[in-house]
């Protein structure tokens, strides 16, 4: 029954890992007439609550400062000519950038930083993307596990979570704790030229605040800093699952971890989990390319054992091996003349590492001055009579003739 359990474990939690996933990144069905779906995460979060990245127009990596001397695509200066109209009157019209380079649209290419960090269909919004969404779905200005965003919900009632994060330019950039989120489209318009600045061509965003106004169609600086909320086509999801198949780990009868790969990737060998006390025994046999059908790849751990060694005097006294977590029996004490005797710092169970434990004690030498025998001879292990007790083992003869063995630290 437990196996079974188990087997039923691990197949829930691929199913549950895998719907609604493309390349491990969430999307949701909003129900839009196009059918194409949302992520449900900005660029650079893992959870809807976390503002992600700020990225320039067509740039694939974040930075501290968003301006024209920081953006990656520096326009091209055109002089301006005067020219005289019909009425003979002379207008002077005064040079400005053209921004050139990367075309009107990024969607799926190499400056489409969803594309580029997500793969697998996902792509930046187009400005027609961005429109749909805007005119077919409710805007909520909500606070989700105490984060101020917008609850955008689609016709099916489905919704994902905007949140109201950083944006701007310059020195102009918004905190985190606004009342509107701003995401760039993949769209430009080469011909705007941007009011109060000598720069001809601007890039399109949309945007929402608190009192539901929204807009998909406006325009700012690209070298301006927002945030991308990535979407992907039915066509890409289904092709997505098509040739997607999923690598399971097990480790000790488990669930360990789950990934989907596309068939004919690459396979990257999961790195071998740890745990105290034990080795892992490494990954049953891993193919070097996904092949077209799920995997399941097994590893155990092999529990350890260290030594515990006890030392008398520095000497060592006697060596024990003991598995990780065995109930530690401490060793008997040795013969000899003790008053007092015990391993010092001994642990009751095994850790994992080896252990050295010394010996603390007392002669009986104690309770041999305590007698009332006064004729007390003292010699050394080989006989040599002695004057005094020495380091060591010493044997004491009582007037009585009794013989102890006296140990002296």
């Amino acid at each position: 029954m437990k196996k079974l359990f188990l087997i039923f474990l691990v197949f829930y939690t691929t199913i549950c890992y895998s719907q609604n996933y493309v390349g491990g990144h969430e999307y949701v069905d909003l129900g839009l007439p196009s059918g194409d779906c949302w992520a449900t995460c900005y660029v650079g979060a893992s959870t809807p609550e976390e503002y992600g990245g700020l990225y320039a127009w067509g740039e694939t990596e974040t930075k501290d400062v968003y301006t024209d001397e920081t953006y990656l695509y520096t326009p091209i200066y055109i002089e301006g000519k005067d020219s005289i109209d019909p009425e003979g009157y002379t207008h002077h019209t005064d040079g400005y950038y053209v921004y050139s380079g990367l075309g009107n649209d990024i969607a799926g290419t190499q400056y489409d930083v969803a594309n580029v960090k997500w793969g697998h269909g996902w792509k930046i919004p187009t400005c027609e993307q961005a429109k749909e969404l805007i005119l077919n779905c409710t805007f909520e200005y909500v606070e989700k596990n105490g984060v101020k965003g917008f609850k955008v919900t689609g016709p099916n009632k489905k919704s994902i979570f905007f949140t109201a994060g950083p944006n701007g330019y310059g020195e102009n950039i918004q905190s985190g704790d606004v009342n509107s989120f701003s995401c760039w489209t993949s769209t430009f318009n080469p011909n705007e030229k941007m009011w109060g600045r000598d720069w001809k061509g601007s890039a399109y965003h949309f945007w929402a605040n608190y009192i539901n106004d929204k807009n998909y169609n406006s325009t700012y600086y690209p070298s301006a800093g927002f945030t991308i909320r990535p979407v992907i086509t039915k066509e890409a999801i289904e092709e997505y699952k098509m040739n997607t198949f999923t690598i399971t780990y097990i480790v000790d009868e488990f669930f360990y971890k789950s990934f989907e790969i596309k068939a004919g990737e690459a396979i990257t060998p999961e790195p071998a989990p740890t745990k105290e006390g034990y080795t892992f025994s490494g990954w049953s046999e891993i193919p070097s390319t996904m092949p077209a059908h799920d995997v399941t790849v097994t590893g155990t751990f092999n529990i350890n054992s260290y030594k515990l060694t006890y030392m008398i005097d520095d000497k060592v006294y006697k060596e024990t091996m003991y598995e990780y977590g065995a109930t530690i029996i401490a060793e008997p004490q040795p013969e000899g003349d003790y008053n007092t005797f015990e391993w010092i710092d001994l642990p009751q169970t095994m850790p994992a590492h080896d252990v050295i434990v010394y010996a603390s004690y007392t002669s009986g030498i104690i309770e041999v001055l305590m007698t009332t025998q006064r004729n007390i001879r003292i010699y050394s292990p080989n006989g040599k009579k002695l004057d005094k007790l020495q380091k060591g083992l010493n044997i004491v003869v009582l007037d009585d003739g009794t013989v102890k063995k006296v140990v002296v630290k």
